[in-house]
């Protein structure tokens, strides 16, 4: 019928006048002129005829997927994954750029790390059980009567959070003038954090963080302070300086107990040679509360220590310095003798 749908007035009897000739047979070839606005609609997309794919469908297969995930997250952890996608969405977050979760308060986040946590320390606690359940039986099966007992401990404590993260809870926390104690805790955190799979890392920046003064405080704000002792000042100028000279070998020989006070010892070593080295004087020591004291400085005798009653309130020179002894004059005495650094301070007014 060559598309009329008609023969000699009948109906065609191969398309049945629907002009329209139905494919029988994988070998029927069907040509089309593409460049016939008529023949437009027998492939999707000219010239090339490949079918769109079924976006919509596929994003809900991604998402339904991604569901299922966060379903079984919030079984396991008592929160869902955030995953890019997901289908699960809290009334209290927004849609991050990658398609996620955002918490829109600290308070929420804390609050899901807390339900975490809690069901991180339920499985630990049954992990040890079925252990000493092990043991236990095993134990008991060989030794009988003999067997007293055992007790399995492990860590509570599980990784949650990168290093940089909680360092960023530590700046901020420095920054809002946090508590001494809260500031130490995160920064130990922080560590713990660091260096989990380097327990020698982890001991060094420990040790450090207790050496160090004023660790929460930069140079910048300790070194300008006039009313703090020199010796601390000057620990807190050249403290990282002094770590490049510390060596692995170094920390692994120090004793865990009184580590520390043995680091700070040797830190004061090191300023005190520093302090020296620029000065560029020989003599160089430290008063009862850790002030620099040279030849020449204005000192007084600490209350309760004079060696004479005539010797309180008096202000004298350093005239020499022999170890910790020191030689004092002034006060209508050529030389005062019998006196330590433990002994004086410098003086707080001038001698005219």
């Amino acid at each position: 019928c060559e598309g009329t749908g008609e023969v000699n007035g009948e109906p065609c009897p191969e398309c049945r006048g629907t002009k329209i000739m139905p494919y029988l047979r994988t070998s029927d070839v069907v040509k089309v002129k593409y460049d016939s606005d008529k023949n437009a609609h027998a492939v999707p997309n000219p010239p090339m005829g490949v079918v769109s794919p079924e976006v919509e469908a596929l994003q809900f297969m991604v998402d339904n997927c991604m569901s299922l995930e966060d379903f079984f997250n919030y079984t396991i952890w008592g929160v869902a994954k955030t995953m890019p996608g997901s289908m699960v969405k809290s009334g209290n977050a927004k849609e991050g750029k990658s398609g996620g979760q955002v918490s829109n308060t600290a308070y929420e986040a804390n609050l899901k790390n807390q339900d975490k946590e809690d069901a991180q320390y339920d499985f630990g606690t049954w992990r040890v059980s079925l252990l000493k359940f092990t043991v236990d039986t095993c134990a008991w099966y060989k030794y009988r009567d003999g067997y007293k007992g055992c007790a399995i401990i492990q860590g509570d404590r599980f990784l949650n959070e990168s290093s940089d993260a909680t360092w960023d809870r530590y700046t901020k926390a420095v920054a809002a003038k946090a508590p001494m104690y809260a500031l130490d805790s995160l920064l130990t955190e922080y560590n713990q954090n660091k260096y989990d799979k380097d327990p020698e890392g982890y001991r060094r920046a420990e040790l450090m963080r207790q050496v160090e003064p004023f660790v929460h405080e930069s140079v910048d704000i300790i070194w300008p302070d006039q009313s703090l002792p020199m010796i601390q000042r000057l620990m807190k100028k050249y403290f990282d300086e002094w770590t490049s000279t510390i060596t692995a070998f170094d920390i692994a020989s120090i004793p865990d107990e009184g580590g520390a006070d043995i680091l700070r010892v040797l830190l004061e070593q090191y300023v005190t040679g520093k302090y020296i080295a620029d000065r560029k004087k020989d003599a160089f020591l430290l008063s009862a509360i850790g002030e620099v004291l040279e030849i020449g400085d204005q000192v007084e005798v600490i209350k309760g220590r004079e060696k004479k009653p005539e010797h309180t309130g008096q202000i004298y020179t350093v005239d020499s310095i022999i170890d910790r002894n020191v030689t004092i004059k002034g006060g209508g005495m050529d030389g005062v003798f019998g006196y330590t650094m433990d002994d004086i301070v410098k003086a707080q007014k001038k001698l005219f």
